[in-house]
């Protein structure tokens, strides 16, 4: 097996995970109780335009990248911080007039009054107190909210290494699902990123550039990339970005044997990002099934018996393909089957017919990059739209089977299906869904059920959008 990189050892811990930009977590949540950056004492939440991770944001205290720009005007009011107004957005009139903003450590105001970090690293804190206005209705009540803070810790260029990440979506998976009857996730399953990242040729490969202090064994630091310049060379007509629609990743489709490096450029400054090379198909050897699973509550498990598994529904299966050499081979591309069960399955291929039926046109360049940012090897799941609700907790059972190169593996899933009430109809399952393995109809009229199209909507209108969820990923075991 291959090393474990030094990037999945990272302390990623700090930053919220998304679970609103990728269709392939989006199942975890049907929506989030925190979208963005929660303040210190809770009371509010700003969305930031900042370049963390596909599946992370910014979070109080972690750390950006000295030069980053940060804009306090998406601010809203926490969920549950306000007895007077909980689920009530922020007024302008209320915080341009009553909140008072000042700030301790290095950094500036530009025109804006956006906080610049150009004065060199260190804590900045961004102290929030509410002061007296003419402002007769505000989002809390007289005396309610109290003084509270952002802060961040600026670091400097020179400190930061830049990577290739194909390993946001594992990453995420690790901190927030459930590995199942496995026990555990691989130690293997991200590609080091000490050597070229193979992938295979005449395929699509997306992937984000990912900021890490500590020369890539640190902590990821976020970043402003308005100001940043990717660079793709090294082949005839080697990669191709944009960061018109996808600010600090690249997309790229190369030939056999031919090898592309990666640099960034910002402020100055100049970091080499990683390299790709691309293999035949045919260097495809082997295939592990990897599945994750939807995570319990304590309540939730007290609904359990005893000797049913642990975990809910599946997310989705993870297709680790490799060579003969045990190295991982991305971009391959796995066909999918469900051999026994009933649910809906979402390749890469309904993943970009989805986008586009769900996205307006001058945001589908976005939308499809953002779908190959989730490639092949991820296969996202349904398993609960395509079976009939039941009074009381049940055991179910699938069997997922991918393909790539004749190569072939098979997966049990097996889980605890919570009850659920029964509606006022008859159950009928959705035209979309595969029931035991009669067919895949996941490509027919209609689009994804549930959740999954909620997902696929958020696609390619959203960026980076942050939810609860602060678990370590190096605790590999559950």
């Amino acid at each position: 097996m291959a090393p474990v990189p030094e990037v999945h050892n990272a302390d990623v811990s700090g930053f919220r995970r998304s679970r609103v930009f990728a269709p392939w977590v989006f199942a975890l949540s049907a929506g989030c109780s925190i979208c963005g950056t929660e303040s210190d004492q809770g009371q509010l939440v700003f969305s930031f335009d900042l370049n963390v991770d596909p599946f992370a944001e910014l979070r109080s205290g972690d750390a950006v990248l000295e030069g980053t720009l940060l804009c306090l005007d998406n601010v809203d009011v926490a969920d549950a911080s306000s007895s007077a107004a909980t689920g009530i957005s922020l007024s302008s009139e209320w915080w341009s007039e009553c909140v008072e903003i000042t700030a301790e450590g290095p950094q500036s105001l530009d025109e804006d009054g956006c906080f610049l970090f150009d004065a060199g690293p260190g804590e900045v804190t961004i102290f929030l107190r509410e002061q007296t206005c003419s402002v007769e209705s505000g989002p809390f009540l007289a005396g309610e909210f109290v003084d509270d803070s952002l802060r961040v810790e600026v670091v400097q260029a020179a400190t930061v290494a830049a990577r290739l990440d194909p390993g946001s979506i594992e990453r995420y998976l690790e901190a927030e699902a459930h590995p199942g009857p496995a026990g555990e996730w691989p130690v293997d399953w991200i590609p080091s990123a000490d050597a070229p990242l193979q992938v295979i040729a005449g395929e699509i490969i997306a992937l984000p550039v990912t900021l890490w202090q500590g020369a890539g064994s640190g902590s990821i630091v976020a970043w402003d990339t308005s100001d940043g310049a990717l660079t793709v060379a090294g082949g005839a007509d080697s990669g191709v970005y944009s960061a018109q629609w996808a600010p600090g990743e690249i997309e790229a489709t190369l030939m056999v044997d031919e090898t592309v490096t990666v640099d960034l450029d910002r402020q100055g400054h100049h970091w080499e990002v990683g390299a790709l090379r691309a293999v035949d198909i045919g260097a495809a050897a082997s295939i592990e099934l990897v599945a994750a699973y939807t995570p319990l509550s304590d309540e939730e498990l007290e609904d359990i018996s005893a000797g049913a598994p642990r975990w809910g529904p599946p997310l989705g299966v993870r297709a680790v393909v490799r060579d003969a050499e045990d190295r991982i081979l991305r971009a391959a591309p796995v066909a999918w089957e469900l051999v026994d069960g009933a649910m809906y399955l979402q390749d890469l291929q309904l993943r970009l017919e989805d986008a586009e039926t769900e996205t307006e046109p001058e945001d589908l360049p976005l939308a499809r990059h953002q779908a190959y940012l989730i490639p092949a090897e991820y296969l996202q799941v349904d398993a609960s739209s395509c079976v009939a609700p039941e009074p009381a907790p049940v055991v179910r059972h699938a069997t997922i089977m991918a393909t790539v190169n004749g190569q072939e593996a098979s997966l049990d899933l097996e889980w605890s299906e919570l009850a659920r009430e029964a509606g006022e109809e008859p159950f009928v399952a959705p035209e979309q869904c595969t029931i035991e393995g009669e067919g895949c109809g996941c490509r027919s009229s209609g689009g994804a059920p549930g959740a999954l199209l909620l997902g696929l909507v958020a696609l390619g209108l959203r960026r980076r959008r942050a939810a609860p969820g602060s678990a370590d990923p190096r605790r590999r075991s559950r």
